[in-house]
Formats: C-alpha cells, sequence, structure tokens
C-alpha cells in the first residue's frame, strides 16, 4: 500500500509540474513523442524518473535482444500496461543496457522515408501530387 501511495503521489508532482509552465509542457511533449507508443499515466511515470528516455523494455526483453541491463542501473517503475505485460512494474531504457545485441531505434522522418510516410497518411493527396505540393504537406505537418 505504501508503494501505491508513493507512485499516486510521483504521479500528481508530475501532472502539476508539467503543467507549471509553456516550457515544461513542451519538454513533457517531447517525451511523449519519443515515447509514442505509451499511455498517458506511463508516460507521466518516466518522465518524473527518467526525462530522457528514448526505447523502454523489461529486463527480460533487453536480455532476450542480448543487451543485459548495465549493473546499478536504477529502473524506472511504471503500470502494468499491454506494452509492458501485466507482471513488468519497471523498464530500462536504451541508455542503461550494454552488449553486442541488435539495438532497436526510434523512428523519424528522413529523406528516405518521407515520400512513404506521405502515401500512407495522405493517400487521396499523394494521388493528385501535380495539383498539390505534397512535400509542403508533410513538412508543415512534421
Amino acid at each position: 500500500m505504501k508503494h501505491i501511495t508513493k507512485v499516486r503521489e510521483l504521479y500528481e508532482e508530475t501532472i502539476h509540474w508539467i503543467s507549471e509552465s509553456e516550457d515544461s509542457w513542451k519538454n513533457f511533449l517531447s517525451c511523449m513523442g519519443r515515447l509514442y507508443q505509451l499511455d498517458f499515466l506511463n508516460t507521466c511515470m518516466v518522465y518524473a524518473q527518467r526525462p530522457d528516455a528514448s526505447v523502454l523494455a523489461g529486463y527480460d526483453a533487453w536480455l532476450e535482444m542480448d543487451l543485459p541491463v548495465a549493473r546499478g542501473s536504477k529502473g524506472i517503475a511504471v503500470f502494468p500496461s499491454k506494452i509492458f505485460g501485466e507482471g513488468v512494474t519497471h523498464v530500462y531504457d536504451i541508455q542503461d543496457v550494454k552488449g553486442q545485441g541488435i539495438r532497436p531505434w526510434n523512428w523519424q522522418v528522413n529523406g528516405t522515408n518521407r515520400r512513404l510516410l506521405a502515401r500512407e497518411l495522405f493517400p487521396e493527396i499523394y494521388e493528385q501530387e501535380k495539383k498539390f505540393s505534397l512535400n509542403e504537406k508533410v513538412n508543415s505537418t512534421f
């Protein structure tokens, strides 16, 4: 019960903290963008403990990728979810792992995938590319 109270307090403090200023909110949204697969609650929990986190997984998931968590790394407390599983209560950022395994990456829009992304996001516009500057639409969106 003590743990639940502590987690609730951390969540409430974080909500207050991110809503204090425009910069705080922008920093939180930047974190949320990196952790787009998380729900709001877990994003708040991660942001409170490790605002620079980018790629998260549980201890066993990192081991399966041949990327063991470095000794002394501190886990990030999260709530059980579909992404982390019902039993996982702590995750680790990619900065906490070592080893020669294949490192996962976060996607980004670049010259290589821009047209493919545009075709998926704006199919009706993609077909009429000569009448509409697709690059303008993509650039204004991202």
